[in-house]
C-alpha cells in the first residue's frame, strides 16, 4: 500500500511541476518595404501559421509598414504575406 501511495505523491508532484513550468512562445516583427523604391507598405496582410497544430495568427502592417505576430506556442511556422498588386 506504501508504495502506491507514495506513486501517487509522485505523480501528483510531477503533475504540479509541469504546470510550473514556463510556457513557451515566440514572436516575429519587422517591416515590409517596396524592392523597388524601399518605401514602406501598409495595409499589407500577414499570416502565420503553425504546421504542426494548424494554428494561425493575423496581423496587418501600419502605416510605417511595420507589423508584429505573436504565437502562443514555439513551433515550425509558416509565414504568407500578401498585398493586392504584388506576387
Amino acid at each position: 500500500m506504501r508504495r502506491f501511495w507514495a506513486l501517487g505523491l509522485f505523480l501528483a508532484m510531477a503533475a504540479w511541476a509541469a504546470d510550473e513550468l514556463p510556457r513557451t512562445s515566440c514572436s516575429v516583427s519587422g517591416s515590409v518595404l517596396n524592392a523597388g523604391t524601399s518605401e514602406p507598405l501598409k495595409k499589407v496582410q500577414l499570416t502565420l501559421s503553425n504546421t504542426a497544430s494548424e494554428s494561425s495568427y493575423a496581423a496587418i502592417t501600419d502605416e510605417a509598414g511595420t507589423f508584429c505576430l505573436v504565437a502562443a506556442e514555439a513551433g515550425t511556422y509558416e509565414l504568407v504575406i500578401q498585398k493586392r498588386g504584388f506576387v
